[in-house]
């Protein structure tokens, strides 16, 4: 498995001429967003699918999973200025969150039992979620708080994943800490690359 970062506070005062290199689904999904944060997220999503994927446009699957017939598994997410795409060979997926505090209703009701009383950090388990979620494509229409993700390994749906959780610290004095969790199927799933293999897409 392998992931890449991009600080989309590169693509300032440069969009149309990123949007250029989109696919034209990307762009249109880019374009109907107001310029500002979230356009430029987008933008980065794109970029990432553009560059490892070039010329092709993801498809959908059934449960929103986007995909790329013939090709890897992908994963993206962005947080505060910094997008994110994750490959594997095998079902991948990938969730970037900004480090901040969270109140206790959403604790309650997306932890477990054992994961509110675990001294770890809320988004250690979240992001743990998210991406095992979004490798098997069902999205976060259920019960969080039934989902533990304690281990490093995920049962869900029937199927064993492999979790793991990297810190990014420092990414940019705006941006200093984010939680990045990556899943992949099956278990024996290559792990995630160390801190040092980070690479910022050109």
């Amino acid at each position: 498995m392998e992931y890449y970062l991009f600080d989309v506070n590169a693509l300032t005062g440069r969009e149309d001429e990123a949007l250029a290199r989109l696919s034209p689904g990307r762009r249109e999904k880019a374009r109907r967003l107001r310029r500002g944060p979230s356009r430029l997220l987008s933008i980065g999503a794109g970029l990432l699918i553009a560059r490892f994927f070039p010329g092709k446009e993801p498809l959908i699957a059934p449960g929103g999973k986007p995909y790329i017939p013939g090709g890897p598994g992908f994963s993206l997410s962005h947080s505060g200025t910094l997008a994110v795409i994750a490959l594997a060979d095998v079902p991948v997926g990938a969730d970037a969150e900004k480090d901040r505090p969270v109140g206790e209703a959403v604790r309650l009701r997306a932890l477990t039992g054992a994961e509110r009383a675990d001294s770890r950090d809320f988004l250690f388990f979240w992001t743990r979620k998210e991406a095992a979620l979004k490798c098997l494509g069902t999205g976060v229409d259920r019960a969080l708080d039934s989902l533990d993700v304690r281990a490093d390994s995920a049962e869900l749906d029937g199927r064993t994943m492999a979790v793991s959780v990297k810190v990014i610290s420092p990414f940019s004095m705006a941006f200093p800490f984010i939680i990045l969790s990556t899943t992949a199927i099956p278990l024996d799933a290559p792990p995630l690359l160390s801190a040092e293999k980070y690479q910022r897409p050109s």
